[in-house]
């Protein structure tokens, strides 16, 4: 499966334009809008002006729609409530929103898997390039940061750090111009210890050039921690930073930076994975 282009928009970077019917931008959340302007920024790389398929990864979704209709229902009593806030809420809400600007009547998925959210959706995009290796199709992450988020966060002692991102790829199953293949998309549950690390590069053939491990909670566990890329960018949302990694990882790729395969590393509470990116 080949990248064709990725680009990235930043939440928190003030206001974002792009090329979309005017006026829609005022009816959406700040979710919503950095998520369609990484999306039409990448398209826009890859030289196309629609897909075939939608497959987006959230952790948390619309924070900011969910904490208002959460407040209005309280302060109404569940009654009189507007019916906005909910449906922005969903974790759909970004998917299905570029769906509707873009005309796209192929498949639309959404994932919140905890830290894996866009390993799923990778491997459905690959499934569907699969069935279909002429088409094009749209691979995004994105959460947002609230005050709240970091308060829980607080309350709960909670290791991972809230923050906004949003990333986008344009896959297709083959073709030239490419940035990189991703070669591999490793997804299974949680070897205690050491054995993670083992077991997720023991199940890649051939020699893996470069490693990132970008999450690994609970901490430890075998893994390196002196990397031979370890300017990679690791601040941001822990659910969106695979995204974040794998575009950096791309563009450096892209300059020639980066030569060799490339493993991407994540372990959760129960599940770990890897991207495998090599360059084209």
């Amino acid at each position: 499966m080949i990248v064709r282009a990725t680009s990235r928009s930043g939440i928190t970077d003030g206001a974002i334009t792009f090329n979309m019917p005017a006026g829609a931008d005022r009816r959406m959340a700040r979710i919503q809008r950095a998520a369609c302007a990484a999306a039409y920024g990448a398209m826009s790389k890859a030289g196309i002006t629609r897909v075939d398929g939608i497959f987006s990864a959230t952790t948390l979704g619309c924070l900011e729609d969910t904490e208002r209709f959460l407040a209005e229902m309280g302060a109404q009593q569940g009654s009189l409530l507007s019916p906005l806030p909910f449906m922005r809420s969903t974790h759909n809400t970004m998917a299905g929103q570029l769906a509707l600007l873009l005309k796209a009547q192929g498949p639309n998925l959404t994932f919140s898997q905890e830290l894996f959210g866009l390993h799923a959706a990778v491997i459905h995009a690959r499934l569907h390039l699969r069935e279909h290796p002429g088409d094009a199709v749209l691979a995004f992450a994105a959460d947002e940061h609230t005050p709240l988020l970091s308060w829980i966060a607080g309350q709960l002692g909670s290791e991972a750090i809230p923050g906004e991102d949003a990333e986008a790829f344009v896959l297709r199953a083959t073709g030239e111009n490419g940035i990189a293949r991703i070669e591999r998309i490793l997804l299974g549950e949680a070897k205690a210890g050491a054995a993670w690390w083992t077991d997720l590069c023991g199940s890649i053939p051939g020699s893996i050039d470069h490693t990132i491990v970008v999450n690994d909670l609970p901490g430890g566990g075998g893994a390196p921690r002196t990397l031979d890329l370890d300017e990679a960018p690791m601040d941001g949302p822990m659910g969106t930073r695979t995204a974040r990694v794998l575009a950096w990882v791309l563009g450096r790729m892209q300059e020639g930076a980066i030569n060799g395969r490339v493993l991407l590393a994540d372990r959760g509470t129960d599940q770990q994975g890897g991207i495998l990116v090599a360059p084209c």
